[in-house]
């Protein structure tokens, strides 16, 4: 059974300061983009190779 939408209620949650927690999250939140960027490091380079080919060909195109 679904209620209508004006029975919907919000419930604010507490949120608590763990000294140091945050900057653990920042920590941990590089480490994972290092880990993506180490994994496709080989993917942006197909990627920027083929950017970088796609633009010479423009502009021996308009010579």
């Amino acid at each position: 059974m679904l209620l209508p939408n004006s029975c919907v209620t919000f419930v604010p949650t507490l949120k608590l300061s763990i000294p140091g927690h945050d900057m653990q999250q920042i920590r941990n939140g590089y480490r994972g983009a290092r880990v993506l960027l180490h994994v496709n490091a080989d993917f942006l380079l197909y990627v920027a190779t083929l950017g970088a080919a796609l633009l010479a060909a423009a502009y021996i195109g308009t010579l």
